[in-house]
């Protein structure tokens, strides 16, 4: 691809293979590194479905299909730090929660991200991570993009296919009740728009000072919108964590904290 558009492309998608591939098992010590990589995971596999047709197909999913496993190992050790993180300052806000019983679940993650930590640091001294490491070499230099000369008009197209995407899913939640499961499609359709977003900024296209301050509207709306359904996700799988019923004495302050986060759950639903 020559053009100024496949310039901008290719350039993304070698800064979240760049990314990536800095990951090695001393990195997975450092949270602020894990989520680096882990953004970069997602703003990589939101590129190749969204520009799917610009690649060779059966490496793109490949390419997809083992980003979301590495994404699947980071999150299990990241997933304890969030939770802990929200025990600790829902301990700090709730009046009369027994401190042992907090120390005691706070004990138990912090095991659990060391289980974690010590798989995943197998995970990547493995084959398969070497591998997904080498193609993503290939990606950063030459990625498999099937056409050539793609006008930044094509390009636009489908970052708005994204956005229409989001609204679908948005209105469908309106409109028929916004449980659960219905508003995480809602916040991977806005993750989506959000990072195709990201890519459109950087195209070599001309826009009046109204097309900019619309470009403007849009990003901070589906950026607010990620975020927001963020919550709602936190909150979710907080709860699931909670629902829990260890043999490990921590039953009040579960029960406490359970109803904490199922109403900041239904707070951000209603938003």
């Amino acid at each position: 691809m020559g053009d100024k558009a496949g310039t901008v492309l290719r350039g993304y998608l070698a800064e979240q293979c760049q990314a990536v591939t800095g990951l090695t098992a001393a990195g997975l010590a450092d949270v602020e590194v894990i989520h680096d990589t882990r953004v970069a995971l997602r703003r990589l596999r939101s590129t190749l479905r969204t520009f799917a047709r610009l690649f060779e197909p059966v490496q793109a999913e490949w390419l997809e299909r083992e980003a979301r496993w590495l994404a699947e190992v980071l999150g299990q050790v990241r997933d304890p730090d969030v939770l802990a993180d929200r025990i600790a300052e829902h301990a700090d806000r709730e009046a009369g929660l027994d401190a042992a019983e907090v120390a005691l679940m706070l004990t138990d993650l912090g095991d659990r991200r060391e289980r974690a930590r010590r798989s995943a640091a197998v995970a990547l001294e493995s084959p398969r991570y070497a591998e997904l490491r080498a193609v993503l070499d290939r990606w950063r230099v030459a990625p498999p993009i099937v056409v050539t000369g793609v006008p930044a008009a094509e390009l636009l197209q489908l970052v708005r296919r994204t956005g229409r995407t989001e609204r679908k899913r948005v209105r469908r939640a309106a409109r028929n009740g916004s449980d659960d499961e219905v508003l995480h499609r809602v916040r991977k359709a806005a993750k989506r728009h959000r990072y195709a977003l990201e890519l459109e900024d950087r195209l070599p296209v001309r826009r009046s000072a109204k097309q900019r301050r619309k470009y403007r509207r849009r990003a901070k709306r589906s950026r607010q919108l990620h975020q927001r359904l963020g919550l709602h996700q936190d909150a979710v799988v907080a709860a699931q964590f909670l629902e829990a019923r260890p043999e490990d004495g921590t039953a009040s302050v579960r029960r406490r904290l359970l109803d904490r986060e199922r109403a900041i759950a239904d707070q951000t639903r209603l938003r």
